[in-house]
């Protein structure tokens, strides 16, 4: 017996459609005249969509299905924040290294390489648990936050 296979298992995520956005514009071709391009339109505005009201960032979405690395550093600051304002605050001589391990799991969030954390905990000499605890905290919470904003996104996108 052979089983069948449906063609919902083959369907791709709808965030997928983000993947394919990072980098394109459509204005430099319409000012060319050329009008063959994809129509991103609706996803944008989708993400504006999600923006109002919501927790995260939805640039988030952006990073994690597309790996954008144009915002790194603000949404990276934001997670440090988020980890500031959840516990009791980062002491002053931890937030080098914390913000290295943070930089470090949105590489790891994004499907980008990354250093060891053994090279990490020894170029800021720090035990190599506390930076490797605090990099997946930080990717614990970027996956949080990309948890609640996605919802939004695919509701604004799709809602008819």
């Amino acid at each position: 017996m052979e089983q069948s296979v449906s063609d919902d298992q083959y369907k791709p995520h709808p965030c997928e459609r983000l993947a394919r956005i990072a980098g394109q514009t459509n204005f430099w071709r319409l000012l060319a005249g050329i009008e063959e391009s994809a129509d991103t339109t609706e996803d944008m505005a989708a993400l504006s969509f999600a923006r109002r009201n919501g927790v995260a960032p939805p640039e988030l979405l952006e990073a994690y299905w597309g790996g954008l690395q144009s915002c790194r550093r603000e949404l990276c600051q934001y997670v440090f924040d988020a980890i500031e304002a959840a516990g009791s605050g980062v002491r002053p001589k931890d937030r080098v290294w914390t913000k290295a391990a943070i930089l470090d799991a949105f590489a790891l969030f994004t499907g980008q390489g990354y250093e060891l954390p053994r090279h990490r905990a020894a170029q800021f000499k720090v035990r190599l648990e506390d930076y490797i605890a605090a990099r997946k905290l930080a990717e614990g919470f970027m996956y949080h936050l990309t948890g609640d904003i996605q919802p939004r996104w695919i509701r604004a996108r799709f809602r008819e």
